[in-house]
């Protein structure tokens, strides 16, 4: 039997190529532009050539491709206010950040912060008080807003 695969787009004919001649098991992900279908499959050697096992997967392909791209305008959004704006959960675990926020940790504290750190060695010990009791409020479903200058490197910032 032959196969005949026009228009696929990634690693699928390598894959079952591999399977045949080297006998190796491999895993592909693949799009037809004609269909516009996303699909994966695996190629698994066997004697004279390849078994091949698709499973298409379009729906979920699509909606991380929305997904991707959301985040992508929402990461622009945020990259594009004056504002220093962090995401942190309710274990002040840092989920997410503007580049002002990692510019302004970098001059303020001498370190990067990155997703995953604890957001609380980046609190200024003279606003720790104040900070906790707005987070906690926040944490039950209130709305806050808090501003306070502190001295950077003999630079005010907010």
């Amino acid at each position: 039997m032959k196969c005949v695969c026009q228009n696929i787009e990634g690693e699928m004919l390598k894959t079952i190529d591999l399977a045949s001649k080297n006998q190796q098991i491999g895993t592909f992900k693949a799009y037809n532009k004609d269909l516009d279908l996303y699909f994966y499959g695996i190629s698994v050697p066997i004697e004279g050539g390849s078994f091949v096992i698709f499973r298409e997967n379009t729906k979920d392909q699509k909606s991380k491709i929305k997904l991707q791209d959301s985040e992508n305008k929402l990461k622009a959004i945020l990259d594009s206010t004056p504002d220093c704006i962090v995401l942190i959960d309710r274990n002040f675990k840092v989920l997410a950040m503007n580049k002002v926020a990692v510019e302004f940790c970098l001059d303020a504290h001498k370190k990067t912060m990155n997703e995953g750190d604890d957001f609380r060695s980046f609190i200024f010990m003279e606003i720790a008080g104040e900070f906790h009791h707005l987070f906690s409020k926040a944490l039950k479903g209130g709305i806050s807003k808090f501003e306070k200058e502190v001295e950077v490197s003999s630079k005010k910032k907010k």
